[in-house]
């Protein structure tokens, strides 16, 4: 049975690629580091590394696994940040999954509310996409999901929270700042940057492109709402994205309108279905709730 300290010395060895660093940054010992990658290889059954020049260098096969190896490290980590936090007497944990663009727009303001009122609360945020974040939420390692609706999980269950629409951020400046809508025929010239068709948003902003009989233009992929802005700002196109990242407050030099025809996007909330709210993530709730756009 593959051991914590295995995974720590497979993994560090993949990233850095020399025994002696490895050995450095888990602070052991380098015949160590050489005894126990030996030891995964026989276990494992196939090999981790091949020498080259005197040098070790992954096989395929090991870098493969180095997802799971970040992702299982992931896990300790989040899990010794619970121990510490309990035994540091704070008064409690809330973990909380969500979007991107759900996570620089919706999220600060309601993490900001909630820690004014449980300053000894210790708060940790991961932000992934749709299927990452209600799969998180299955197995406990949130205690509520923050998403746009997608196909249903039987072990999560949702409540919408508000709702929102896609708009055009453009500079100031630009020739299409005087119209009160944008629609596809107006962006038939323009490099856009949107989300891509991975995505929610990303796939129904291609669809109304579709239906309008006008080619989508994608010049640049973003997953984050305010990643996209930025490059409007450094004069990279324009962008199609949700409204739920406040655009005025850190981007005055930008514009943004509607796009027509209206895309609404729903944003919901995700929790167990098999096991009840804490009381924490109860009162996280009613800050969400009062920070969301009302419909």
């Amino acid at each position: 049975m593959i051991n914590f300290r295995e995974v720590q010395v497979l993994r560090t060895m993949l990233q850095l690629g020399s025994v002696s660093e490895t050995a450095r940054t888990l602070n052991i010992s380098q015949p160590a580091v050489s005894q126990t990658l030996t030891a995964l290889q026989q276990e494992l059954g196939f090999p981790l590394f091949d020498r080259v020049k005197g040098r070790l260098r992954p096989t395929s096969q090991a870098l493969k696994l180095l997802p799971d190896l970040d992702r299982l490290a992931g896990n300790i980590s989040a899990f010794r940040d619970l121990v510490l936090t309990m035994r540091e007497g704070r008064s409690g944990y809330l973990s909380v999954a969500t979007a991107p663009s759900i996570a620089g727009g919706l999220l600060p303001a309601a993490v900001t509310r909630f820690r004014r009122m449980h300053p000894d609360v210790y708060v940790g945020i991961h932000a992934g996409g749709v299927r990452d974040t209600m799969d998180r939420v299955a197995r406990g390692q949130a205690d509520l999901g923050i998403v746009q609706p997608a196909e249903g999980n039987v072990i999560v269950h949702s409540t919408e929270l508000c709702a929102g629409t896609v708009i055009c951020v453009m500079p100031a400046g630009h020739r299409l700042r005087g119209r009160e809508t944008i629609t596809p025929a107006d962006l038939v010239q323009e490099e856009i940057v949107s989300f891509g068709p991975g995505s929610v948003t990303g796939t129904r902003i291609m669809e109304a492109f579709r239906l309008a009989g006008v080619r989508f233009r994608l010049a640049i992929e973003a997953n984050q709402a305010v990643v996209a802005m930025t490059l409007v700002a450094s004069g990279a196109g324009l962008a199609l994205i949700d409204s739920f990242f406040p655009t005025q407050p850190y981007f005055p030099s930008l514009v943004q309108r509607p796009f027509r025809p209206e895309i609404r996007l729903r944003v919901q909330v995700v929790v167990p279905e098999s096991r009840p709210l804490s009381k924490l993530a109860r009162e996280f709730m009613t800050e969400l709730e009062a920070v969301a756009p009302k419909s």
